[in-house]
Formats: C-alpha cells, structure tokens, sequence
C-alpha cells in the first residue's frame, strides 16, 4: 500500500512564486505517481513571518487527513528531479546547491511519527533563519537517525598561544611590502564562539592592519574572511565555504602584475579577487594587530600556532605543503619549497620570551604579546551530526536575499540576529530543556479555507 505525502509550503506575499509553484508541482507528483495532498499555509500581516510555526499548522492539517509523511516544502523551489518517496528518517531534499555541511532547510522530509517525536517545530523563530538549525538540534537531541562525521585532529598536541577573547592581542611591526607580492599564512584555532548581544554581528579578528582595513577574522556567520580595499577606496572580500574546521591553515596570497588576492583554507583556494587597480598601500601603517582589530572591538577567542610571512607569491603547490606538511619549518626547504630567503617574519608560539615571540626568520622583527598564554593546543576528536540526504536536482526562483548582507558584514534584518543569538547562546546551551514549544503548544486563528481537490489553503494569524 502507498504512503500518503503531505506537502506544506509555509507562505506569505510572493504570489507570483506561489503561483509558479501551484503550476508545476501537481504535475511532478501526478507525472511521478505518489499519493499526495498539497498545503499552502498562508500568514496574514499582523506580525513577522514564522516559518517554524506555520510548518507546524500545516503538520496538524496533513495528520487530520491521514498523510504517512510530509515535506516541508519552500514555495521558491520546484524540483526537476527530486524523490519524494517515503522514509523511516528524516531525509534532506534540497541538496544540489548546499550552502554548508548541516544545512537541513528548503525541503525537508519526515515521518509522522519522527515529527511528532521531536515535537514539531519550535514557534519561538520570528523572521528569517535558524528554525532549520532547531529542527536539526531536535532531532539530535531526539537521537533521531542522522549520519555521524567524526573529525580527528590534523596533529598530536602542540604548543599555541591562547588569545582570550577579552583583551589578549600582538602587535608585530609591520615589515610587508604592499607594492610588491606576498604571501601571508596563519595556524589558527577558534574556541566556540560566544555571541554578543550588543552587536550585530561577531567576529575574531585574527590579522589586522588598520586603514581601509586589511583584515583576516573568523565570523559568526562560521566563515574564515579576508577583506581589503584598493588605492581607488574600491572594497573586496572573500570568505570561505561555511563550517570549515575551527582549527585551519590560513593563506592569503597577492600577485601584484594581476593586481590579485587569492585565499585559501588547508592548502585548498577557497575563493579570489581580482582588483580593478593596486591594493591599498598597507605598507604606511607600522603595525600588524593579531587577535584583535587596532580599535580592540573584535578579540579572538582562539590559539595561534605559527604566523610567517614571504615577500612572495608561493606558488599553489608550496601554499599546500606549508599548509599540510607539520614537520617542516619555513625556514627549511623541503620537496618543492626553497623560498626561506624570502620570509619577512615567522613566529611560533613555542618560541615566546617575556612576552614577546621570537622571530625565527632571523629579521629579528619587533612584536609583543599582550595577556596571551601559552597552551598546548586541544586534541580531542568531534563529531558532526549530517541529516541524510538524497540527491536532487532543483530550479530556484529568484528573490531577494533574506539573510547574510556582504556589504555590511550583517543581517538583513535585525530579528535574525535574535534568531541567531537564541538559537547558539540559549538553545544550544540548553536554555530550553523541558520548555513546551512546538506541535505540544501550537495556538494560531483560522481565518479561512479554500480547498480544491488535492490543494488545501489556509489563511492564518499568529
């Protein structure tokens, strides 16, 4: 006997989208011969849009009709190939384009009794983001079936300097030839993060230079960044994918003839830009702040193992070795790499006296550290909790963007910076153990109905 499939699309103001949707879904699944019913839970304009709460309303309908599973489906995807079929687990839909590693949104599908299980969604996300973030919490807590990634260090454990978050920084004179090409690399960990409410957005500033800034940080949005700006005050920035290891080798890499910054994470490019002129001349600025920006507003909460850098753009090949051969120095030539004539200054932190690291380059550059320690680095293995996913094929209709501005650095808007901050500082700590909040204490109003074959409208308010 068939399952019976429950598609809800939480929705408000995108008619034409809706409109789209309602034209070729029906089609797919009739083409693809599942058993379905298909609705649209639609929030009126009293308060802000909770996608988690009306997925929840659309829940209670679809288990009124006697749906075996649902999908929770966003109404700006339309799939071209995507397999709907029943699952005993939750199985992600919504996978050809992920944006990071846990990244459980867009199209979701569960089991009635999964989803009871968890108890919903929770009602608490008002705005954009992070309600998939809590419906993938419940189900670890829930120990509902996801795949386990386990991540082992990249090495046995090392000296680091600790940089506190607080008021820890280094200053290092700033010896780098602007004009010129360069290569600058960093060993980091970063602690988890702790989020401030005061701000909009948080970061650990890991390589400052103040001035149009140039500037290397680690960001609430789980991203490693690099920014900078060229002589024409034209501003550029690269970041890496979403969720890369906390602990990282950092590269920043610039071509003067092309007028090019590449960046990349372990060896690997991660992304690169192309300026319309020269970089800004950073060479007039006498420090380099690390873990902290020159105003002291972005404190790292993290280690820092080695930072060197050459008066050279390595090659490709010699920014992986240096990135994944542990045992080398920079000072020592080793396979391809032979460019230790053109450091410009390498520290590492096992080599620290009276507060200042010593500079094995031999250029004896000037630096001190301020309320660091120094710390064997963690070693402890961790694992991720993956959802299960297959694979898809989907059209996505345009929109505006909800979420990330890279402009300013922030949100959009400013209820999914509360999102975020309830979310990593309250849920995740486990703030909301044993609080009633999802299908268990749903209330909303039912403004109306409109139903028309296997198409079920509701009209709500919250």
């Amino acid at each position: 006997m068939s399952k019976k499939l429950g598609v809800i699309v939480p929705y408000r103001n995108r008619y034409n989208h809706l409109k789209q949707f309602l034209d070729y879904l029906p089609k797919y699944l009739s083409n693809n011969k599942y058993d379905y019913v298909i609705i649209v839970v639609n929030q009126d304009n009293g308060t802000a849009f909770n996608r988690g709460m009306l997925c929840n309303i659309g829940f209670e309908k679809a288990k009124k009709l006697n749906c075996d599973y649902v999908v929770f489906h966003d109404v700006d995807m339309l799939p071209i190939k995507v397999d709907y079929s029943y699952s005993e687990f939750p199985v992600h839909l919504a996978t050809d384009n992920l944006p990071f590693e846990s990244y459980f949104g867009g199209i979701t599908l569960f089991s009635v009794e999964d989803f009871e299980t968890i108890n919903g969604f929770s009602n608490m996300y008002w705005g954009w983001g992070f309600e998939d973030d809590d419906l993938r919490y419940r189900c670890i807590q829930k120990n509902i079936y996801f795949k386990k990634a386990y991540y082992k260090p990249k090495f046995a454990q090392r000296s680091t300097q600790h940089f506190n978050g607080v008021n820890a920084y280094c200053n290092i004179n700033n010896n780098i030839r602007f004009k010129r090409d360069f290569t600058i690399n960093l060993s980091v960990s970063i602690d988890e993060m702790v989020l401030d409410v005061s701000n909009k957005f948080d970061k650990y500033t890991l390589f400052n230079i103040h001035g149009y800034d140039f500037d290397i940080s680690y960001t609430s949005f789980k991203r490693f960044q690099v920014q900078f700006w060229d002589r024409q005050d034209n501003f550029y920035q690269i970041f890496s994918n979403i969720e890369p290891p906390r602990s990282a080798h950092l590269t920043v890499k610039h071509e003067s003839s092309e007028n090019k910054v590449s960046f990349y994470v372990d060896g690997k490019l991660v992304g690169e830009q192309k300026m319309s002129n020269s970089i800004r001349n950073y060479s007039t600025e006498r420090d380099i702040f690390v873990g902290s920006d020159y105003m002291n507003l972005h404190y790292l909460r993290g280690s820092i193992e080695e930072i060197f850098a050459h008066q050279e753009a390595l090659s490709d090949d010699n920014i992986k070795l240096l990135a994944t051969n542990y045992q080398f120095s920079p000072t020592d030539s080793f396979l391809t790499y032979d460019s230790a004539n053109t450091l410009i200054f390498f520290f590492n932190s096992k080599y620290t006296i009276n507060y200042k690291f010593t500079d094995l380059s031999g250029k004896e550059t000037l630096n001190f550290l301020v309320n660091t320690n120094r710390q064997l680095s963690k070693s402890s293995s961790s694992v991720s909790y993956i959802p299960r996913r297959r694979k898809s094929k989907i059209k996505y209709l345009e929109h505006d963007n909800n979420g990330f501005n890279k402009g300013s650095g922030a949100w959009n808007d400013d209820l999914t910076r509360w999102n975020q901050l309830r979310y990593i500082n309250e849920v995740e700590k486990g703030s909301y153990e044993g609080v009633e909040d999802g299908l268990s204490n749903l209330t909303y109003t039912l403004h109306g109905e409109v139903v028309k074959g296997k198409y079920y409208h509701l009209n709500v308010g919250l």
